[in-house]
């Protein structure tokens, strides 16, 4: 028999149902990997199964020039693909090309043909990356709702991969240049998309009218402006034009829309704005923008943002130290603290465990008629967003054999944009959660009911610092955080010189472990209802944390760090393990809790905020079984962590769990990172799982 001239995907009797398997042209071309081996039958082409490329309900098969054994199975040299069907309990797809020559690389793997019927019927995401699909591309389903083609060299929006049913298009690392044309039929396609990603392409303009679109990502292309299109998104939560040479300004009006964007990532402005206009700043993102009308002292000037590296952080400590000298107020005798590590590390720090305190809290409202205490002698109110945002600045450092150390002064190290309240004025109610180094209390101030953390006050002195630096370090990055479902920062109080308690929210049902232990499942307590919502609102609140510039991963993502009110549903807290990412920063490891861990965290590896994701499909087996995740195993906790960490247990879910709420736990617990959906794609997933019921 002779064989064909390029590798084939196929359909072999010997291999079990649905398992691909892999015809090639020599068998010298053979190449053994994990969960597979080579078969040479007489008179027949050598093949070879690949058992694990079905995994968790999703399936991969990887093309790679130079296949070893030391492979993690699936990948393989791929030529065609004929008379094989993806089975029908797949629900994802990814088909990489190789070797990976980086965006718009070469050469770029060309499958010669694919079988019309490869995709099925029970697809409903496919992601295509390092392919060659100018004369030879796949039979898209009706069914699919999620496609991304990346680092394909794409030069105009493939008609194909559209249709009507689209949900989420990325279109990554590719050379557009334009859109399809208002009217015609691939735009007509587009028109129930929700999220779509157009990043780091070559466009210049962008006039899709797109009613039902919530994510836009415009980043790194050729805009000199915001495309006008992008004020009558009337749905629009998220939207990154960040990498653009954008210039000029824009209209009250336009600002009001840009304000309302509850996630907005724009270039930093490098010099002045155009006369006439003026600096403002964005409520809920921080951005600054020129706006024609607007008054601006710093429209003449440079806007410098803060920048990893010691140059800026010695000016931003002689800037600091300047700005004490022309306080007012009298000087505050000096505390010192050894290991201080800032809310937003710097450089190769490592973060301290966080105060161990069960949080339940939260009201966000202050007695408008009660003056809040302008931190550390200032008598203006605060929380405004316009107040300008300091870094945790090391203000002495000094070394010893085993590490560096840090030296603090507390009224130095807060944030002087954070409200300090005053003490006489808070009347404590009962604890709502106790721990060894912190405690919660319920408490009112003004009227209003709080949540307020404190130190134990018996704790041991070094148990004590490291308390307060963690709750400085919280406070500080909390001021920077403005999200309905992120818990809010009311202010600070200073009842010692050398104390502090973090004044947040009220939250009235507490947190969700605590209320998913108390309840049973029940139609009134269910995914179309309370849970949906729930999960909902937290992947509204990582997407906002993962919107940030650069990203801020939370790291701890569980039911106990989510606190659920009546009337304001879900907010993620406990920011003690949150850092933003850099390599440094992330290559830390035994942090959060262990069982909500992504591998790469575990295994000490480099991670990004796709680890919150990871942590986020074990949080939905929280809310569907009740229990903690592997609960209904009786294995050490290492043994546990040791077999998440390699791949080989995941949380369980009830047999009454959706369909498609499984799906998706299962896609943000990828082993691979890079499989795993962004936070914006898990609340689409489920806000449209809630629409549906």
């Amino acid at each position: 028999m002779s064989c064909a001239s390029d590798n084939v995907m196929t359909t072999c009797a010997a291999c079990d149902a649905g398992v691909p398997c892999l015809r090639y042209s020599t068998a010298s071309t053979c190449a053994p990997v994990r969960g597979g081996v080579c078969v040479t039958p007489a008179g027949d082409c050598p093949y070879q199964c690949y058992p694990s490329a079905i995994s968790n309900g999703v399936w991969q098969f990887t093309y790679k020039n130079d296949p070893k054994t030391t492979d993690n199975g699936g990948y393989g040299p791929l030529g065609l693909i004929k008379n094989y069907t993806v089975p029908s309990s797949v629900s994802t797809v990814k088909v990489s090309g190789g070797p990976n020559a980086g965006v718009g690389g070469n050469p770029l793997k060309i499958i010669s043909s694919w079988d019309t019927a490869f995709l099925g019927s029970s697809v409903s995401a496919i992601a295509l990356d390092g392919l060659n699909l100018m004369s030879s591309y796949p039979t898209v389903p009706a069914t699919v709702t999620d496609v991304t083609i990346a680092n394909c060299q794409l030069t105009a929006v493939p008609a194909w991969a559209l249709s009507s049913s689209l949900a989420v298009l990325a279109l990554p690392n590719n050379k557009l240049e334009k859109l399809p044309a208002i009217g015609s039929s691939p735009y007509e396609k587009l028109a129930n998309l929700k999220n779509l990603d157009l990043s780091r392409n070559a466009l210049s303009t962008f006039e899709l009218q797109l009613k039902n679109l919530q994510a836009l990502d415009l980043s790194n292309n050729q805009f000199t402006t915001i495309p006008s299109a992008v004020y009558s998104l009337s749905g629009l939560a998220s939207l990154n034009l960040d990498g653009n040479p954008l210039s000029g300004a824009v209209s009250k009006e336009q600002f009001a829309v840009l304000n309302g964007i509850a996630t907005l990532k724009l270039p930093a402005v490098t010099g002045s704005c155009p006369s006439s206009s003026g600096l403002q700043t964005t409520t809920t993102s921080g951005n600054s923008i020129c706006v024609v009308g607007a008054s601006s002292s710093s429209s003449t000037g440079l806007i410098v943002g803060i920048v990893a590296g010691v140059a800026v952080l010695l000016a931003a400590i002689g800037g600091f130290f300047w700005y004490r000298k022309r306080r007012a107020a009298s000087a505050v005798p000096e505390t010192t603290f050894n290991d201080f590590e800032p809310s937003y590390p710097l450089p190769g720090s490592r973060r301290r465990q966080p105060t161990d305190v069960d949080l339940r809290g939260s009201s966000a409202s202050t007695n408008p008629g009660k003056t809040l205490v302008r931190g550390r002698g200032s008598s203006n109110n605060v929380m405004s967003n316009n107040s300008p945002v300091y870094k945790d600045l090391l203000l002495q450092t000094r070394s010893n054999q085993t590490h560096q150390r840090s030296s603090i002064v507390l009224q130095s190290a807060l944030n002087p944009a954070i409200a300090t309240l005053d003490e006489n004025d808070m009347v404590y109610t009962r604890t709502l959660g106790k721990g060894a180094k912190g405690v919660v209390w319920l408490a009112s101030y003004a009227g209003d009911v709080v949540a307020v953390k404190k130190m134990v006050q018996t704790a041991p002195d070094t148990d004590r610092q490291e308390a307060l630096c963690n709750l400085v370090a919280e406070a500080n990055l909390l001021l920077t955080l403005r999200h309905a479902h992120i818990i809010q920062l009311i202010g600070v109080v200073t009842d010692r010189v050398n104390e502090i308690a973090v004044v947040l929210e009220y939250m009235d049902l507490g947190d969700l472990r605590e209320m998913l232990m108390k309840k049973k499942p029940s139609p009134t307590f269910d995914w179309t209802s309370y849970k949906g919502t729930y999960a909902l609102h937290v992947a509204k609140g990582l997407a906002y944390l993962h919107g940030k510039n650069p990203p801020l991963i939370h790291r701890d993502i569980k039911a106990r760090n989510i606190l659920v009110d009546s009337q304001k549903g879900a907010k993620i807290c406990d920011f003690g393990e949150s850092r933003l990412r850099s390599y440094q920063e992330t290559m830390t490891s035994n942090v959060g809790t262990a069982r909500w861990i992504a591998p790469e965290v575990l295994l000490n590896d480099d991670y990004s905020e796709k680890a919150d994701i990871y942590s986020f499909g074990v949080l939905l087996s929280e809310l569907d079984t009740h229990d903690v995740p592997y609960s209904d195993i009786n294995l050490d906790e290492r043994v546990i962590v040791q077999r998440v960490a390699v791949g080989q247990l995941r949380p369980k879910f009830s047999a009454t769990c959706p369909e498609k709420l499984r799906r998706l736990a299962n896609h943000c617990m990828q082993a691979d990172p890079a499989l795993r959906p962004d936070a914006n794609k898990v609340a689409a997933s489920l806000a449209d799982l809630l629409e549906s019921n």
